[in-house]
């Protein structure tokens, strides 16, 4: 148990403003990857197939965040309905 108690305490340690600092980074960088990705392309045609794979994982990992948010969001939504309803 006291295993726990310290995963729940570091989890609580971290700020919803470095999460934000973390994503914005990476949609940066997402943002110039996808920005440069056709010259890339055209001066390195030997790793066309590593550019396909790593986008289809990118994509493949924003795909599974999307459906977590929009399942938190429906969520938050009927509890939230639900707790207005029954006052």
């Amino acid at each position: 148990m006291k295993e726990g108690k310290g995963i729940v305490a570091m989890l609580q340690k971290v700020s919803i403003s470095s999460i934000a600092t973390m994503l914005l980074v990476i949609l940066v960088i997402l943002l110039l990857v996808s920005t440069l990705y056709f010259p890339i392309r055209n001066l390195y045609p030997e790793y066309d197939t590593f550019f396909m794979i790593f986008g289809q994982f990118i994509g493949s990992i924003f795909f599974i965040l999307f459906i977590i948010v929009v399942a938190a969001l429906m969520i938050f939504i009927v509890r939230r309905v639900l707790k207005l309803t029954h006052k």
